[in-house]
């Protein structure tokens, strides 16, 4: 595929589903690095990320290994934590011979996109934890092909006793992007019961996430993604990236501007 056929492609997924959500897709064999930048360019995420710097974690969630600098930039099948990965859709040069199960045809002209009919929101509200302090035994968990991150949040570390906040509790447990920004992610939640928020979006140090405007720890869920213990009843989320540095460079510009 020729990257302005594709280009012609990928505008439809970004059109596919409300203003606020960035589709994540996956670029299949046949479709190269130069691909990634027009997928950037339509605000849709690629699986595999947008440059060489990858993060152990993820990779080893994706291969079950970490060090292999073009990871999962060819496959033969999908990889077994493929519902982690939030994939909406894949891109293929041709059309298959069959969709995969679970997949759809969406788009058959200058490449093939099949969109992925069980796909999990890239938020989920989860009532369930579960803590395993082996970051291996985790791994094991969620690259065994049954995990449902749906139901049970496997966490490294005890949530601590914001996860037993009591709250008014409301019908049904839903989770809804508002805002996504790379350096800024905005979730309205609501939960029966205290429990959690799982963003399925890398853990990474920086991320700051405040309930309600006040500041919550993120866990590090699931091997290698973000949760936020939250009380019962309706909260708003805010993910921001703020890391240390951020912070001491824009107190040493006060400090210079003040001279």
């Amino acid at each position: 595929a020729e990257g302005p056929a594709l280009h012609v492609g990928l505008a439809g997924l970004a059109r596919d589903g409300p203003v606020e959500e960035v589709p994540r897709v996956e670029l299949d064999a046949g479709l190269g690095g130069e691909d990634l930048e027009d997928a950037a360019a339509l605000r849709l995420d690629d699986a595999r990320g947008v440059d060489f710097t990858t993060l152990r974690r993820y990779e080893e969630l994706i291969t079950g290994r970490a060090g292999d600098f073009y990871f999962y930039q060819s496959a033969e099948e999908l990889p077994a934590s493929f519902p982690l990965l939030n994939v909406k859709y894949t891109l293929f040069p041709q059309r298959l011979p069959a969709a995969p199960e679970g997949f759809e045809l969406f788009y058959d002209r200058e490449i093939a996109v099949y969109r992925n009919t069980r796909v999990f929101e890239r938020a989920l509200v989860v009532l369930d934890h579960e803590v395993v302090a082996d970051p291996a035994a985790i791994l094991a968990r969620v690259r065994s092909g049954s995990f449902d991150p749906s139901r049970t949040v496997l966490l490294e570390e005890p949530p601590g006793p914001v996860a037993q906040e009591s709250g008014p509790g409301i019908p049904g447990a839903d989770a809804r992007i508002v805002v996504y920004e790379p350096d800024r992610v905005v979730v309205e939640a609501r939960l029966p019961r205290p429990g959690f928020l799982l963003l399925l979006d890398n853990h990474y140090p920086g991320w700051r996430a405040f309930a309600d405007g006040r500041e919550r720890p993120i866990q590090r869920a699931d091997y290698t993604f973000r949760a936020v213990a939250l009380p019962a009843g309706s909260v708003t989320v805010e993910f921001r990236y703020q890391p240390l540095s951020f912070r001491i460079g824009a107190v040493a510009s006060l400090l210079m501007a003040a001279f």
